[in-house]
């Protein structure tokens, strides 16, 4: 009898110890996110012989919250989704370059693709002399071109096949030899008649009107990141074929105290086109005329 009642008494004391381990374990915490969130158990089940689960138990609100939220209550970082739907969003940008100044319109047409158009201006104008010839050029940089913004890593590095379908570049230019002054024509030297002082025109046409293209650069004008400003960068070329170089002069000019019209003396005329002929042999590496462009973009 004694030994039943110490039994007892024992079966006791390993039921109550069960029973305190079982409290224990409904309020320890239970790590069920990967993310560094945490889940507190706190009203769980009763233990029951009967029962088949366990309820599961309640997350914090903070999971429940918005990213900005969640990140102020130390539940991971907020971040922002962008949309890359197809003509989603746009952005404008004002560029500088080597065509002048221009801007840029830009629409993504998928993540790491951006479809962008833009024009660009410049005009100059600067009298000068060049083998006794007095020039007085104008110059002027029209062009409207579209392009196509791969980011083949996901950053900001783009490679952009374009085209140009206006190619306005060009440049007219007066010259003018004072009478009684002395000009070069392929190292051979003339005066110019005090009667009918040489007078004449010049003109560079920078290529083909339309021309294909392709640069590289630095910059997205349409963040991921959720920001508005940006500052794209590129550099690279168009193949807008050789430049040409016409050059007309008329007037009577001297050589050797026989003075002849330049217009129809054969000598002055082969001396002219000799001229024509090295200009052009200067500009024909322009053929891949250089892009080179920084600017300031912003995504509305």
């Amino acid at each position: 009898m004694i030994r039943f009642a110490a039994v007892l008494c024992f079966a006791g004391l390993l039921s109550s110890a069960h029973a305190a381990a079982v409290d224990r374990d409904k309020t320890n915490t239970v790590s069920a996110d990967t993310s560094a969130t945490t889940i507190h158990s706190e009203d769980a089940a009763p233990w029951s012989s009967s029962a088949t689960s366990a309820a599961l138990p309640e997350a914090p609100d903070a999971l429940f919250a918005p990213p900005a939220a969640g990140a102020a209550m130390g539940y991971g970082q907020a971040t922002r989704s962008v949309s890359t739907r197809p003509l989603s969003a746009l952005a404008i940008a004002v560029k500088i370059g080597a065509e002048g100044v221009g801007f840029d319109v830009a629409t993504p047409l998928a993540r790491r693709i951006n479809l962008r158009g833009g024009a660009s201006f410049f005009s100059y104008t600067h009298q000068f002399t060049e083998d006794g010839i007095g020039i007085n050029p104008d110059i002027q940089f029209r062009k409207a071109a579209a392009y196509v913004d791969f980011y083949p890593f996901a950053g900001s590095f783009r490679i952009s096949p374009g085209y140009v379908f206006y190619n306005g570049n060009h440049a007219n230019a007066s010259a003018m030899v004072p009478g009684g002054q002395t000009f070069t024509l392929n190292d051979t030297t003339y005066t110019s008649s005090t009667v009918d002082p040489v007078h004449g025109s010049a003109e560079v046409t920078f290529g083909k009107k339309e021309a294909p293209s392709l640069t590289i650069g630095w910059g997205n004008m349409i963040p991921h990141n959720g920001k508005h400003f940006s500052v794209p960068f590129e550099i690279g070329f168009e193949y807008i074929g050789a430049p040409k170089f016409t050059y007309n002069l008329a007037g009577t000019a001297c050589y050797q105290l026989v003075c002849d019209n330049v217009a129809t003396d054969p000598m002055t005329q082969a001396n002219i086109k000799a001229e024509q002929d090295e200009l052009n042999s200067d500009l024909y590496d322009l053929r891949f005329y250089p892009i080179a462009t920084i600017g300031l973009s912003y995504k509305f």
